[in-house]
């Protein structure tokens, strides 16, 4: 893929459902993807590489799977908001 994108939109965790956080993906083809969060996501503890749900603000549905925080805090939130998708579907 040669071109950048971007999505505006809400993510969550299939644990949290109701714990829709907005957000932004981006993809640049130099840096990869990378979701950036206006708040954090609670993974189950001791995972890494969860899936996250998204829905953009145009409805198209996202799934970014096995995402990685940037860093964690110590209630397992991602404290920078940001985390790195392996694939998006």
């Amino acid at each position: 893929m040669d071109e950048g994108f971007e999505y505006q939109g809400h993510w969550w965790t299939p644990e949290e459902l109701d714990e829709k956080i907005p957000s932004i993906l981006r993809f640049d083809p130099e840096e990869g993807v990378t979701l950036s969060l206006f708040g954090s996501l609670r993974a189950p503890e001791g995972e890494e590489g969860i899936p996250v749900l998204g829905l953009s603000v145009d409805n198209t549905p996202i799934t970014a799977t096995q995402t990685t925080p940037a860093g964690k805090a110590q209630d397992n939130r991602s404290p920078t908001g940001r985390r790195r998708p392996v694939a998006l579907h």
